[in-house]
């Protein structure tokens, strides 16, 4: 069974804290998952840009990271959330583009 759902883009500016929460559905029970996120150049980049900090509550995944780690060059990028179940299986729950631009207001 296929879970992906494509969160088309995340714009960031950089610099400024990230905080993502998406609610998951029922189709897929997130107890006793763990979960992990990368932010690389393109899909097939062995280089990690950024690996984003996560937290499950319940059916809701929390993507965050602080102002500090978001000074990554302005660009685009692509990321997925991929989630491990307590079998050990993994699943992609969802992924997509994401651009970091710069500050205008200064």
């Amino acid at each position: 069974m296929v879970y992906t759902t494509k969160i088309d883009l995340l714009g960031i500016v950089r610099g400024d804290s990230f905080e993502l929460c998406v609610e998951i559905g029922e189709a897929f029970d997130l107890a006793g998952c763990t979960a992990r996120a990368q932010v690389r150049s393109y899909a097939g980049d062995f280089r990690v840009v950024l690996e984003l900090d996560i937290d499950i509550d319940g059916q809701h995944i929390t993507l965050s990271k602080e102002a500090e780690a978001m000074r990554i060059a302005p660009g685009s990028y692509e990321y997925d959330v991929v989630v491990t179940d307590p079998e050990g299986r993994e699943h992609t729950l969802f992924g997509g583009r994401f651009r970091i631009t710069n500050r205008v207001t200064r």
